[in-house]
Order: C-alpha cells, then structure tokens, then sequence
C-alpha cells in the first residue's frame, strides 16, 4: 500500500465516488486531491486564515466548506481556489460541518456550544 504523506493533517474529506480528497492542515491550507493511475496527486492548495478543523465537498465536488479554529466557516470553488462566503458567527472552533448543497444550506457546530443554519446563496445566518 502507499501511504500519502502530508504533514500537519488535521481533517480530511472524501468525496462521494473516492476519485477526491480534501486535506486540511495546521497552516490553515487545503490540498485537493484526485487519483490518478492510482495515485494520489495534489491537484490544488488553497489557503485560508486558522488551522483547519472541519472540511466537506458539495455534491459534484466543484465546491467546499473550510471550518477553522478561529470559528470562521468558508465557502471555496475549488476549480480556481476562491473563497465565495464568508460565513461568519461563531465565537469558537468549528467541529463539524454538514451540507445541503441543492438547498443551498449548511449547518455548522462550535465549540462556543451554537449551531448554525447557512444560507450559503448569500452566507446568512438564518438560525442559531
């Protein structure tokens, strides 16, 4: 077996057909994965401020959301590396992350003890 080695992992995402992974790491980047001739390749690194804690793709993987420690939730469209949201609220580290992608919604949990609805259409915080 190969063992992919990237330093300072700290979340991980796998899309939904395992051809995509996403690896969040302590200087707050993410590398986007794809396998090719059976291997893993970087195809991508994006950056974002804040070690990163939680990460999910959206459903085609054109997309994903970024959780940090500083409490701050990203959109990015990973063809490009551009944050298109910044969904911003909660006080403390985010731990978990979970997407409606065709409803446009996500919904988000901190260690300040919230949880948050997103429209990510616009990056509202529609409920806490």
């Amino acid at each position: 077996a190969n063992a992919l080695r990237i330093r300072g992992v700290l979340a991980v995402a796998l899309a939904s057909e395992g051809e995509k992974m996403l690896l969040g790491q302590e200087d707050g980047s993410v590398s986007v994965l794809g396998r090719q001739d059976g291997q893993w390749q970087v195809l991508n690194t994006v950056a974002g401020p804040g070690s990163v804690t939680v990460l999910a793709f959206e459903g085609d993987q054109l997309r994903m959301l970024r959780g940090s420690r500083h409490g701050q939730l990203d959109a990015w469209r990973l063809s490009d590396g551009i944050c298109t949201a910044h969904l911003r609220g909660h006080m403390g580290e985010v731990k978990d992350v979970d997407v409606d992608w065709v409803g446009s919604r996500a919904a988000s949990a901190s260690q300040d003890g919230t949880v948050r609805i997103w429209d990510l259409s616009d990056g509202t915080c529609t409920r806490t």
